[in-house]
């Protein structure tokens, strides 16, 4: 499984070979109080996998029935937000679990655009 995405609307891009399902499972944060405590939120993601999630959801990611070389292709997969977080402004962490080693990723409900410009050291934040 590769790194998956995660659009402005929330929608979850998973690419997958050899996968037949992954879970989903969306975590509630408050940013504020989780930065003031951990300003590194994204190398601490896994200590979420011991809190219940508010919601999951289980993606079939290729036909129960696929054959060896349907397996054996990539396969792109996208997840909208379950409709129990739709319509809310809240923050995630959202984990992909698949066999193997799960991912972790952050997803941040607002209206912020951000911009760098690495090699002029620009740093650009704006609503």
């Amino acid at each position: 499984m590769n790194e998956p995405e995660i659009d402005d609307q929330g929608v979850v891009t998973i690419e997958t070979v050899n996968v037949k399902q992954v879970k989903i499972k969306y975590y509630l944060i408050d940013a504020e109080i989780l930065f003031s405590r951990s300003p590194f939120l994204s190398n601490q993601t896994e200590a979420f996998s011991y809190v219940k999630p508010y919601a999951e959801a289980i993606k079939q990611t290729v036909p129960a029935n696929a054959t060896e070389a349907q397996l054996n292709q990539f396969v792109t997969n996208k997840v909208p937000l379950p409709e129990k977080l739709l319509g809310k402004n809240v923050n995630l962490v959202v984990e992909i679990a698949g066999p193997g080693q799960p991912k972790f990723k952050t997803f941040f409900k607002n209206q912020l655009k951000i911009n760098l410009l690495a090699s002029y050291g620009e740093l650009k934040v704006v609503n």
